[in-house]
């Protein structure tokens, strides 16, 4: 073959290879894509690297205060605990400057069934005061009116939202689901009278640990908010078959039945994640088997799924998995905390899943 030929041959064959590559991702993208900061390690490093790879991954961070409130401080208006003081000022310290900033609270316990547990070092006393509360007390809703304002102006978002998760554990008709849905009311009407620009939503699971799925509570709910906006983690599908992830078995009308149960409003994924290795938690009988490539193929199934229902946002949970940290907390935490360690688009050491590759060609393209 001569030089010319040798050279036209070459040309030709990047041509086509590029014009695969761009075959993968449309021109353009309606969302941000972002990540929570979960740290791999339990080291100053392991933060900064989190919020590094939050820069280098995304255009929006996912700040969520999901340890409780501080009820007494935000109902008086006195100083937070410094506890409290020294995370919210690292959080807002390390934000990417450029990111879109999504903000989420929690007025629900961990188990989202009743209200939430105290925040910051307190008098015994008086956190048993607060946990005997309910959502109906005045005292209540005006503490987490304080709360959700200070927190609002403090971090500045461009997106809020109000409680996490809200559908996951309540039925229609258990008494304290009956006392947050006016809750719900208050909280969300008075922001959007004083934040009228700040989109502001609670979310909603799909599924949680193989259960909750559409129900009546999720579509009264969705009046208290001004997206539809879903959490979700399909490999924990409660009827695929036993032991596999294959995205295969995600239903084709995952997100598209949430979206539909309100068409007028906007959709956005606050967390979602599937898992690159096997994940055994004896405890909640979860034994599932994960492989890297399943995990890439849900990434790009979610991102044209997305990119179809012009959705505004997706948060995946972590970048990087945490296997050292989890090592280190094991006996410790409760053992829900292993079910995202290994979901990051980089394992452990930081090295790149074919998820990756992805979500990277995805980044490259503009946000219309």
């Amino acid at each position: 073959m001569s030089k010319s030929k040798y050279i036209f041959f070459l040309i030709i064959l990047c041509v086509v290879s590029c014009k695969k590559i761009d075959d993968l991702t449309p021109e353009s993208r309606s969302f941000y894509m972002g990540f929570q900061p979960w740290e791999y390690d339990l080291n100053h490093a392991a933060t900064i690297n989190a919020y590094d790879n939050i820069s280098i991954y995304g255009d929006i961070i996912s700040t969520q205060l999901d340890n409780g409130v501080p009820w007494e401080q935000a109902y008086t208006g006195a100083d937070y605990p410094i506890d409290v003081l020294n995370d919210i000022n690292e959080r807002k310290s390390l934000t990417p400057p450029n990111a879109k900033v999504f903000l989420s609270l929690m007025p629900l316990s961990e188990a989202r069934d009743g209200i939430a547990q105290y925040w910051g070092q307190e008098d015994e006393t008086i956190k048993q005061q607060w946990a005997s509360k309910s959502f109906t007390d005045s005292t209540v809703i005006s503490a987490y009116l304080n709360y959700c304002r200070r927190m609002i102006d403090f971090f500045e978002p461009d997106y809020f939202c109000y409680a996490v998760e809200a559908n996951a554990s309540f039925s229609e008709t258990d008494s304290t689901y009956q006392e947050f849905l006016p809750f719900c009311d208050t909280i969300y009407t008075t922001l959007k009278a004083e934040y009228p620009n700040l989109p502001i939503m609670l979310s909603l699971v799909t599924n949680f640990l193989g259960g909750n799925i559409v129900t009546g509570t999720t579509k009264q709910l969705l009046q208290y908010s001004d997206y539809v906006a879903i959490s979700s983690y399909p490999f924990l599908l409660p009827n695929a078959p036993i032991g596999t992830t294959n995205p295969q078995s995600i239903p084709n009308n995952w997100y598209s039945r949430m979206a539909d149960l309100a068409p007028n409003k906007p959709v956005c994924i606050t967390e979602t994640a599937y898992i690159a290795e096997n994940l055994k938690i004896s405890a909640y009988f979860i034994d599932l088997i994960g492989k890297e490539e399943w995990q890439a193929e849900y990434v790009q199934q979610l991102f044209e799924e997305m990119n179809n229902l012009d959705a505004e946002f997706i948060i995946w949970v972590t970048a990087r998995d945490y296997d050292y940290a989890g090592q280190k907390l094991e006996g410790i935490v409760d053992p829900t905390y292993y079910i995202w360690m290994d979901t990051g688009i980089l394992d452990e050491d930081g090295k790149e899943r074919p998820s990756a590759k992805i979500w990277k060609q995805w980044k490259s393209i503009p946000v219309n």
